[in-house]
């Protein structure tokens, strides 16, 4: 999903499996398990941070990719999608 160096703007939500997330800023890393419903990446929308993230499927996982042009149609046809991803970006 990720490739070092590329900067993505999209958003992926985990629609099965757990993933692992790795998240370095500075010194520190952490590591965050993502189950089904948990949204991760979207990192140039929510920060200026020069923020390194590696993710990881800790089993069979399914994901999907949400483009912006995507999340633009989901946030107007869907207002609980909006309501989630608000609550994602800690706004709900």
């Amino acid at each position: 999903i990720e490739i070092a160096g590329e900067r993505k703007r999209s958003l992926f939500l985990v629609r099965s499996g757990v993933m692992k997330l790795r998240s370095r800023l500075d010194d520190s890393e952490t590591l965050e398990l993502l189950y089904k419903g948990a949204f991760f990446g979207g990192f140039d929308y929510l920060s200026a941070e020069d923020l390194k993230v590696t993710a990881e499927a800790g089993s069979e996982v399914e994901v999907c990719e949400l483009n912006e042009f995507l999340l633009q149609k989901l946030f107007s046809a869907n207002s609980q999608f909006l309501r989630r991803y608000l609550f994602f970006l800690g706004l709900y």
